[in-house]
């Protein structure tokens, strides 16, 4: 929400005849930096009734009545998001609900949720704007909110690697236990060597069940 800028000025509502007075005018200068505080105190208690408008103090505030308690490392929005859920009650079941969910959260266009109806998945493509340690919260919200009997999994794309090699090509794989500890933490690496160009690309998949 934008704020409204206001600058009080209170020598406007002075009466004509008193107006010119060197006394009020005066007495003005002193009273109109009071008033602009005021409503800037009035302007963030107003904003902080809207949830994604809220502040640090704001949010604390909503998750004190919520009895929300945020993660350690969550984020602003991310906390902005959790309160709206909890207010609302909303799930998102479908793709378009998710998208959004994840739009507000991470930003526009951060995760493509993917369902292939056939065979029972939901993919979620995150796109490398969002921080790779932020995959698996994401992969969990969505495990906890999508239907039971899809499987759940996160494809995060990480920034080509330039090296040197000449004359072979490698492909390795590498896993690791990630939360929750029933999934799995896949990590496919793949380099393609023309000459002295070479480009590696890292693929992140998470998937497993609660």
């Amino acid at each position: 929400m934008k704020k409204i800028e206001r600058d009080a000025h209170v020598e406007r509502y002075y009466p004509s005849v008193v107006a010119p007075a060197k006394e009020f005018k005066v007495l003005a200068e002193a009273e109109n930096p009071e008033f602009k505080l005021l409503y800037d105190a009035f302007w963030k208690w107003f904003a902080n009734t809207f949830i994604f408008s809220t502040d640090l103090e704001g949010v604390e505030r909503w998750e004190n009545m919520l009895s929300i308690v945020p993660e350690k490392d969550a984020t602003l929005e991310e906390r902005r998001s959790a309160i709206f859920f909890t207010v609302t009650g909303g799930t998102p079941y479908t793709e378009r609900a998710l998208k959004l969910f994840f739009d507000n959260t991470y930003g526009k266009d951060s995760v493509y949720p993917i369902v292939t109806p056939n065979e029972y998945e939901l993919v979620l493509d995150v796109q490398k704007s969002v921080p790779s340690e932020k995959t698996v919260r994401i992969w969990r919200y969505s495990r906890i909110t999508a239907p039971a009997n899809l499987t759940v999994k996160a494809k995060y794309k990480m920034e080509p690697k330039d090296l040197i090699h000449v004359g072979f090509n490698r492909r390795f794989k590498k896993s690791a236990t990630v939360y929750p500890s029933t999934a799995d933490k896949m990590v496919n690496k793949s380099a393609v060597y023309i000459g002295m160009a070479t480009e590696t690309m890292e693929v992140l998949e998470l998937k497993g069940e609660i």
